[in-house]
């Protein structure tokens, strides 16, 4: 009978936590939407998407000193962009090498582990800015700056929402035991 009750207990926390989750979700999103809104910004779409890699399930809150992390690769990510696209007009030839240079980098880095919202920023600054930069400098400078600032806007926003609504601790009850391992006929 204990155990019913320890049980009911468990699932009654899941899902108050699945419901904090969600509401942590919603008004993280919507709040930088309302901003962008009311700022009347071209680049308003960019925000909610980068919050949503942030808060949206499975994310977990960040470890203060990532957001520092990743707000130095959202400016070393502007700078590679701003240097190819400065490069690409005079230099063509020399901005395709750099451009495959960063893209293996970028995949290398990627397949260590690092995280996806920085290689999203890096594929862009390689990928779309120079891309951006052939039809119009002036275009391409303004997207590489408002994705800057709608990535800062994220974090801020992603930061607000873990501090306001921490996720709950997790308890005894909701670790499950490991599993054991069991042996194979095949290594005896």
């Amino acid at each position: 009978m204990s155990t019913d009750i320890a049980d009911a207990s468990a699932v009654k926390h899941t899902n108050r936590e699945t419901e904090r989750n969600i509401l942590r979700y919603a008004l993280g999103v919507m709040s930088p939407v309302c901003v962008m809104v009311i700022w009347q910004w071209e680049m308003a779409y960019v925000t909610p998407t980068l919050v949503t890699m942030l808060i949206g399930p499975p994310a977990k809150p960040l470890p203060k000193k990532l957001y520092f992390y990743l707000a130095m690769a959202m400016l070393a990510s502007l700078a590679l962009g701003l240097v190819l696209i400065r490069l690409l007009e005079p230099y063509p030839l020399v901005a395709i090498l750099v451009m495959g240079g960063s893209l293996y980098a970028i995949f290398y880095k990627t397949a260590q582990g690092v995280s996806l919202l920085i290689t999203a920023l890096l594929l862009l600054s390689v990928l779309t800015y120079p891309s951006l930069a052939m039809l119009d400098i002036e275009l391409s400078l303004d997207t590489a700056l408002g994705v800057s600032l709608s990535y800062l806007i994220a974090l801020f926003s992603a930061a607000i929402m873990y501090s306001i609504m921490p996720p709950a601790p997790i308890s005894a009850q909701q670790v499950a035991p490991p599993e054991k391992k069991r042996s194979s006929s095949f290594h005896g």
